[in-house]
């Protein structure tokens, strides 16, 4: 008897020394490819993004992983809609809603990137944040997102209450997360200035940028500037859209943005609004 402890103990430490199981080439290519992507997008240099994400989708595809596959196709989807190729950005997802090999909650996300591209066609947009919110199984972690496009899509056919009430359903979520919380009350500020409630809309706007500005994207930064010149207008207030104005032109010098295409026109419009 005494000489099974020893026994014992090799075989332990034996097995406790076995080498973790070695990833295929294919499966490291890929994990370095999506990682570089993120990266990438983190900092905002989306054709590289795009690149890597085009090499993941490829190797994923060669060795049958359909979840590898899929998250390159949101991922490249994404990069594409920020370097202004949404007809290509249409094309990459395109063919995820309907292939049930892909994982439901990324034909889910599918959906709603098609959704977000299929604005200003606010009957089918509608329609893919329906099946989207289908496809995400209780409890649906994405809810804060849907509610928020379709407070957008709201937003675009003049229904103003609707509009509030799905963004304030959002910023009411303390779990969900700071940057659709912002874009809830800069939704709700929206709402509130196309219902004529400007003070409100000012109020609810200062939410949004107390946050946006602790997450530090421009873009969202140049949205809520854009905001508050409009405000400024309606509620009449130089102080305000002088404001707005001066930080959305610093923002705008610095970075390219969807809302800095609007500022010729925002400042005709503020120098009317005199």
């Amino acid at each position: 008897m005494k000489r099974l402890v020893p026994v014992l103990l090799l075989i332990l430490t034996a097995c406790a020394s076995q080498p973790a199981p070695v990833q295929p080439a294919a499966v490291k290519q890929y994990n370095a490819h999506a990682v570089a992507a993120q990266r990438a997008a983190m900092t905002g240099a989306w054709a590289d993004a795009a690149a890597q994400w085009q090499e993941a989708l490829l190797l994923s595809a060669a060795v049958d992983d359909w979840a590898g596959q899929g998250e390159a196709r949101l991922g490249l989807a994404n990069a594409q809609v920020e370097l202004t190729q949404r007809d290509a950005a249409r094309q990459t997802i395109a063919p995820m809603p309907g292939q049930m090999l892909f994982p439901r909650l990324q034909r889910s996300r599918a959906h709603y990137q098609l959704a977000l591209l299929g604005l200003p066609d606010t009957h089918a947009a509608a329609d893919h944040v329906q099946q989207a919110r289908a496809l995400c199984d209780a409890p649906c972690g994405l809810t804060p997102w849907f509610d928020n496009l379709d407070a957008r899509i709201a937003l675009a056919e003049q229904d103003g209450p609707r509009a509030a009430a799905l963004a304030s359903a959002v910023t009411a979520q303390a779990d969900a997360p700071a940057s659709e919380r912002a874009h809830g009350w800069r939704l709700l500020a929206e709402a509130q200035l196309q219902q004529d409630q400007g003070e409100a809309a000012w109020a609810s706007l200062q939410s949004a940028l107390t946050l946006d500005r602790q997450l530090a994207v421009p873009a969202w930064l140049a949205d809520d500037f854009a905001l508050q010149v409009r405000i400024g207008q309606q509620l009449k207030r130089a102080d305000v859209r002088v404001d707005g104005q001066a930080r959305l032109d610093s923002v705008c010098a610095a970075v390219s943005a969807p809302a800095c295409a609007t500022r010729p026109v925002e400042r005709q419009a503020g120098l009317e609004a005199k």
